[in-house]
């Protein structure tokens, strides 16, 4: 996860680092806030595009961490699901929206954030996502309204 610091975003990247090191797996958090001491955590100056896109694409699984208030998707969430990653959220609503799948997105507790080392280490089919994923491209859209 890359990201700025929002909604407990820090709190929750924390319990679910402590997590992932107990059972010997590496992560990658990146929290921009600058009224924090910097750590491996927390960084001051934001990432490069790139670095962001690099640091996804070497990754397994990609945390997302939505807003309280929202009740819709995050771009983050798409774009892992775009370049066949499992997602662990904290969006609740996510369950409604055509293209969940258990298999793929695992959803956690913001106050009690438990990461499913199972779900981490699985190899799930995204075939079925995949084709969905498809649908909400830019160039799918226009082909709709240009019907």
């Amino acid at each position: 996860m890359i990201g700025s610091n929002h909604d407990n975003r820090l709190k929750i990247a924390k319990i679910i680092a402590s997590q992932l090191r107990a059972h010997g797996m590496n992560y990658c958090f990146k929290i921009l806030d600058k009224s924090l001491k910097e750590n491996d955590i927390v960084i001051h100056k934001p990432l490069s595009t790139d670095s962001v896109q690099k640091v996804m694409m070497q990754s397994d699984c990609i945390l997302d961490t939505d807003r309280e208030s929202q009740s819709g998707t995050t771009p983050r969430l798409i774009w892992a699901l775009a370049i066949v990653k499992k997602v662990i959220t904290t969006n609740q609503n996510i369950k409604q929206m055509p293209f969940y799948d258990a298999e793929l997105i695992h959803i956690i507790d913001r106050n009690n954030p438990v990461v499913d080392m199972d779900f981490i280490e699985s190899q799930p089919d995204f075939s079925r996502c995949q084709k969905l994923i498809q649908t909400l491209r830019i160039d799918a859209w226009v082909k709709n309204f240009c019907v």
